[in-house]
């Protein structure tokens, strides 16, 4: 086990991205068990970033300003949006979530009336920026964490290489040089 500094933002990439190779059907039994220890080893701090995103988001949803913008702000583009044959509004799949298709003059006409909506609302705008920065900062903070660093020997060949980039904090060797998880799993455990 070795203990390593990054941002938390860093560790909940790591933690997906040891998740997504545990999932992959990857074979090692010495691979697979580093990389589900650490798995373990990160849980708590994506745990405190899952509470602490909650708590942002039970916040937000008290602001009563903030969700009368939303509420106003999605009535606005409701009302502007294209209409289906029985009059409801056209929505449109989008990486970013279902929206609403509006022509080029319907979207310009929403971006201005927003622009009022949001002066109408600053202090739930103001307070939700807020929010969003104070999160980012949490994110950005540098943590110590232990991970089980895994030997490069013991990857298996057909792991792909955005999985190796996602791992590269944990392949290798420890932090006093030798070579780890390529050891006897008994003493390890």
């Amino acid at each position: 086990m070795t203990k390593i500094t990054m941002t938390r933002n860093e560790a909940v990439n790591l933690y997906n991205g040891v998740v997504a190779a545990i999932n992959s059907n990857l074979v090692g039994f010495k691979f697979n068990y580093a990389l589900n220890r650490t798995r373990d080893l990160l849980k708590s701090e994506i745990d405190a970033v899952i509470a602490a995103q909650n708590n942002r988001n039970v916040e937000l949803e008290a602001d009563t300003d903030l969700k009368a913008y939303e509420e106003a702000r999605s009535e606005l583009a409701k009302s502007l949006a294209t209409k289906n044959e029985d009059g409801t509004p056209k929505i449109i799949p989008s990486m970013n979530g279902d929206m609403y298709d509006m022509s080029p003059t319907a979207s310009k006409e929403l971006e201005e009336k927003n622009e009022v909506l949001k002066a109408k609302h600053a202090n739930g705008i103001k307070h939700r920026d807020e929010s969003n920065e104070k999160f980012k900062a949490f994110l950005a903070e540098s943590i110590e964490v232990n991970v089980y660093k895994i030997d490069s020997s013991i990857v298996p060949d057909n792991i792909n290489g955005s999985l190796v980039s996602i791992l590269w904090p944990i392949l290798g060797t420890d932090d006093a040089g030798s070579e780890v998880a390529n050891v006897n799993t008994e003493a390890a455990a």
